[in-house]
Order: C-alpha cells, then sequence, then structure tokens
C-alpha cells in the first residue's frame, strides 16, 4: 500500500511531482516517473514509463511498459511493448508487442514485432524482425520465427536422449508420429 508522506516538497501526490506524472495533457491513463515528455499529449494511454527519457517519444502508442533509462527512448507510435533495462528497445518507433528484458537488449529493432528477446546484448539481426526469440547474453535472433539459445547451450532430456522417437522435457514426454 503506498501512502504520502508530506515531506520539504510538499508534494502529497504524484502529479504534484516535478519529474513524474498520471495523466497526459489531454486526460488519458499514463504513469511517468524520471522525466515529462511532451509527446505525450498526443494521446498515448496505459503506458507505464519509469527511468529517464523512457518512451520519451511516444505520442500515440498505448499499454507499453519501459523501465530503465532510455528504455523504449524512440517508440512513438508502437504499443503493447514490454522493455526492462537501461537502454534496451532504444529504437523501436513503431514495433509492436515486443518483450525485450537485459541491458541493451533490442537495440536493432525499429519496427519488428512480437519478438522476445531476453539477456544482455541479446537482439535480432534486423530492424524489422518478427516472431523472433532470442534467449542468453549475446544471442542474435536470425531468421523469423524461429528461437535462439547461446551456442553453448545444453538440453538435457533424461532417459529419452537415446530414444528417436520421444523427448522428455521435464518429465513430460512427446512422441513424434
Amino acid at each position: 500500500i503506498l501512502s504520502w508522506i508530506t515531506g520539504a516538497g510538499g508534494a502529497t501526490q504524484i502529479d504534484e511531482l516535478t519529474d513524474a506524472s498520471t495523466t497526459a495533457g489531454d486526460g488519458s491513463t499514463n504513469i511517468i516517473f524520471g522525466h515529462l515528455g511532451a509527446s505525450m499529449a498526443a494521446g498515448a494511454t496505459d503506458n507505464l514509463l519509469i527511468g529517464t527519457t523512457a518512451g520519451d517519444a511516444i505520442t500515440t502508442g498505448d499499454n507499453n511498459i519501459c523501465l530503465g533509462t532510455d528504455a523504449g527512448t524512440l517508440i512513438d507510435t508502437g504499443g503493447n511493448n514490454i522493455i526492462v533495462g537501461g537502454t534496451s528497445g532504444d529504437l523501436i518507433t513503431g514495433g509492436n508487442n515486443n518483450i525485450i528484458i537485459g541491458v541493451t537488449a533490442g537495440d536493432t529493432i525499429t519496427t519488428g514485432s512480437s519478438n522476445t528477446i531476453i539477456g544482455d546484448s541479446s537482439d535480432v539481426s534486423t530492424s524489422n524482425a518478427t516472431g523472433r526469440i532470442a534467449i542468453g547474453a549475446n544471442v542474435s535472433a536470425t531468421i523469423n520465427d524461429g528461437l535462439f539459445f547461446p551456442s553453448t547451450c545444453l538440453l538435457y532430456t533424461s532417459d529419452a536422449a537415446d530414444d528417436s522417437l520421444r523427448v522428455d522435457l521435464g518429465g513430460r514426454r512427446i512422441i513424434k508420429k
């Protein structure tokens, strides 16, 4: 439960702070801590932006979560992005439905959509990539609708490893037909 304690600055609610806001100029709901981008007045709604210049360029993009300094800093019209980590997703302008977690992760995407990137400095290989998944530090997803792990990734499949018809993933067997 959050509660306000009036301090030396006298603020009793978020909107009274100089570097935080709960609404944009047109009354739409956004929560912003760290830096107030003037562009929000264009009508963006339901964004959560925490960090200096996080989501700073959003004009009409909705439902974005940007956490970290420069996280999603160039998003303009893109929506439904989750970006966590300093300078992660910092070139996205119109991309949608991306999940990016890790410092400097996803910094190639501009208009790409539906990508999942988890790991420090992991990314996709093109700015308009779609449906790529990169997991691990410094991993690059190079084809659409592909899953990429570090080259040192080990997948343990227990006793099904010797069976060409089944693969055991966490105790569940998948049977090929």
